[in-house]
């Protein structure tokens, strides 16, 4: 009985484990590494200082401990508000309607990994179904829906639904606190 070749023992018990040759591929192989995520913009010009941070609070009109998913910011009536990443505008609430009672007039985008609202509007300046790239104008900063003065109501969702705190998609020092 001949020994049995030790090499390709080696490479099959290799392939066994997951373990490839890549010593030997070639140095001008495709990169695997993912482009970078794209440079949001802010969707207010100027400071953003935050009034009501994500996450659990008082809500100030209900007096409930509720949960908070979006980040206030201060701004005055009339503030341009735009998108921070290009998107489809997919949903519009209309103060006085049925969702608007509590949003106010509304701007939802989708872009490709998340979805964006913009609540409290004073005035809406895009469509449904219209296209949108960063920095393009959405409307205007207000105090529609159930609020106790004007500001934007910033929110952030995964595709699924998830609740996502918008401060950590912008670079450290983006955002403020009141006291500030």
């Amino acid at each position: 009985m001949s020994p049995r070749p030790l090499v390709p023992m080696l490479i099959g018990v290799g392939a066994l484990l997951g373990v490839g040759l890549l010593a030997a591929a070639p140095s001008s192989a495709p990169s695997a590494t993912p482009s970078p995520a794209p440079k949001l913009v802010p969707p207010l010009a100027g400071r953003l200082v935050v009034t009501s941070p994500f996450g659990w609070r008082w809500h100030p009109v209900t007096g409930q401990w509720s949960r908070h998913d979006g980040l206030d910011l201060a701004a005055p009536v009339g503030v341009e508000v735009v998108a921070p990443e290009g998107g489809v505008v997919t949903r519009i609430d209309v103060a006085g309607g049925e969702r608007g009672a509590i949003n106010g007039n509304a701007v939802f985008v989708r872009a490709p990994s998340r979805v964006w609202a913009f609540l409290h509007l004073s005035r809406v300046k895009v469509a449904l179904g219209q296209t949108v790239r960063a920095g393009d104008v959405l409307g205007a900063s207000g105090a529609s829906g159930r609020v106790t003065g004007p500001h934007l109501h910033l929110q952030v969702t995964s595709l699924g639904g998830t609740p996502i705190d918008p401060t950590g998609l912008f670079p450290p020092g983006t955002f403020v606190t009141r006291s500030a």
